[in-house]
């Protein structure tokens, strides 16, 4: 059974759920944690305001990022000028596991754009400056 997800909506105005999974990368504990919000997890159709208001109580922003991915991003910018820098230095800047980090955190930003990996370091792009307001 595919955990809950986000919506999509269809023709008739109802909105139908789609992989969570994709949409938040944490899967199985965060999907889990997303479907205790609801009094049935097993249904198939939510509505909007729920959607939105489960992703709220989550700290889910509208690009899927959690509080961590906004603390590592934060990081590379604030503490590492952008990067490039090495994995244990932002895991220590952040107080986080460093296999964590590349294990939970990284795939999701390098998937969607937010970081790039270089033989010197991880960096963040102008797509992360844009989400997070910064300049460059």
């Amino acid at each position: 059974m595919k955990p809950i997800a986000h919506i999509k909506e269809k023709f008739d105005g109802t909105f139908e759920i789609q992989d969570l999974e994709d949409h938040l990368k944490h899967t199985a504990l965060l999907s889990v944690s997303f479907a205790a919000q609801f009094d049935n997890p097993e249904c198939k159709i939510i509505p909007l305001n729920i959607t939105k208001t489960s992703l709220i109580k989550l700290d889910i922003d509208e690009a899927g990022l959690d509080q961590t991915d906004y603390r590592y991003m934060n990081a590379i910018i604030d503490r590492f000028n952008g990067g490039p820098v090495g994995l244990n230095a932002i895991a220590a800047s952040i107080s986080e596991d460093p296999t964590t980090l590349e294990d939970v955190t990284e795939p999701y930003l390098l998937q969607e754009g937010f970081i790039v990996r270089t033989p010197r370091g991880r960096m963040v792009t102008e797509k992360a400056y844009r989400h997070l307001g910064k300049e460059k």
